[in-house]
């Protein structure tokens, strides 16, 4: 994930208020979060995880969130090397179907 969330702290309380959580899970003894989820029932999204954590009294800006930071890191990195990949292969594409054509103009694309 990089040093960016930690370059970024400090900001402001506003800033930090709701990203500082994300660094941390703060877990009991017996590796539950805060004693009362344990890790292996942590539910799908964070949203659950708060609703959770509320009915026990707490939530996830006490408790901490970082595995979900740690999948929502993941999942926008398999998103963006998805569309790099995707680029990748227009541009070869493209350039393909420009020397195939030779000078003749390809529809959609400008000239080069």
């Amino acid at each position: 994930m990089g040093r960016e969330l930690d370059r970024s702290k400090g900001a402001g309380k506003t800033h930090d208020a709701e990203r500082d959580p994300g660094h941390y899970v703060d877990l009991a003894d017996d590796g539950s979060v805060e004693g009362v989820l344990p890790l292996a029932q942590l539910p799908d999204t964070r949203e659950q995880y708060d609703t959770l954590l509320r009915a026990k009294g707490l939530t996830q800006y006490k408790a901490g969130y970082l595995p979900y930071s740690i999948v929502d890191g993941y999942q926008q990195l398999r998103k963006d090397f998805a569309y790099w990949r995707a680029l990748t292969k227009a541009i070869e594409t493209a350039q393909n179907a420009r020397s195939a054509l030779g000078s003749r103009p390809i529809l959609g694309c400008a000239k080069s």
